[in-house]
């Protein structure tokens, strides 16, 4: 899935489907207060050129020098927003999957291409409030039991289909072209009967799991504004095009997660603003303006609006 190349077709019932998310639809935004500016983002660019070599799977100097000038601009356009006295009330916290590379057939890296990502935009982050005479223990980050990395979240994996070998093996032997057993998997057509025997997780199954891992994450920023709440948060999250094509599909686009495939840039994703009166939530991709379901103030989810069907 996560190859930036493969390319199901886009429906014609949705024409207004943006033909790309990329860099710049994460926008620079000024949260009210008491609100919420969540980033979710995918990892930037990796090594994927020698399997062999340490190197493989790490961002490359280019992925790595993107990822902490985007947060750097980000957060300078938002301070030169604040006045010096709203700049006191600012919290920030960066969050990422700590999910290594896995690919078909062996290959593999221990390197943690997401949470290498985070540690790059909090690089970023901290030019940008050191430029702007920011508080820097407003970086919930440096704080001392966060040791000053990203926030591992809980359950943002990219694909559980690593723990089933059998099934992967399965479907290596089908398709022993890569291109065809991503196209295939995320179509979830022909092999949906053997998946769904050994209870291996679909498209829907991604989205939701992913979106169980960010309410998780906006659980504890809704505890933070109950002590906080002339605060304005941003949350910056980076997972893989893997986990997060299908969450963006399924509760931003409202679509079918199995089709519409959409291409994201590395270093891609979105900015959506949560209204802390309303408990509205919305963001603009491609110049167009989606309401996205709001993980601040609704209940927890428990089950899936959007479930499986057959």
């Amino acid at each position: 899935m996560e190859t930036g190349e493969v390319n199901i077709g886009v429906s014609p019932e949705f024409p207004s489907l943006p033909p790309e998310i990329t860099k710049e639809d994460i926008r620079p935004v000024v949260p009210k207060k008491g609100g919420v500016v969540l980033v979710q983002g995918i990892n930037e660019q990796d090594d994927r050129t020698d399997p062999n070599s340490p190197d493989f799977g790490k961002l490359t100097p280019e992925g790595a020098k993107q990822a902490a000038k985007k947060a750097r601009e980000f957060f300078d356009t938002v301070f030169k927003e604040l006045s010096s006295k709203d700049r006191e009330k600012v919290a920030i916290i960066v969050c990422a999957s700590d999910a290594a590379l896995q690919m078909p057939r062996g290959r593999s890296s221990p390197q943690k291409r997401a949470v290498e990502t985070g540690v790059k935009v909090l690089e970023g982050i901290r030019g940008s409030m050191a430029a702007h005479e920011i508080d820097p223990t407003l970086l919930l980050n440096d704080a001392e039991e966060n040791r000053g990395e990203p926030i591992v979240m809980e359950g943002y994996k990219d694909l559980l289909l690593w723990d089933n070998r059998e099934f992967l093996e399965s479907l290596e032997k089908k398709y022993p072209d890569d291109h065809k057993l991503w196209v295939n998997y995320e179509a979830d057509n022909e092999t949906k009967k053997e998946r769904k025997d050994m209870k291996v997780e679909g498209p829907h199954n991604i989205a939701f799991r992913t979106r169980q891992a960010m309410a998780k994450t906006m659980l504890g920023v809704r505890e933070y504004l109950k002590d906080h709440p002339d605060s304005r948060v941003f949350v910056w999250t980076i997972g893989m095009y893997d986990n997060l094509a299908p969450y963006l599909k399924c509760y931003v686009l409202k679509i079918n997660p199995k089709e519409n495939y959409i291409p994201m840039q590395k270093g891609a994703g979105i900015t959506v603003e949560i209204d802390p009166e309303e408990g509205t939530a919305e963001t603009i991709i491609g110049g167009q303006t989606h309401q996205v379901l709001s993980l601040l103030r609704e209940p927890f989810p428990v089950r899936e609006p959007f479930p499986e069907q057959g």
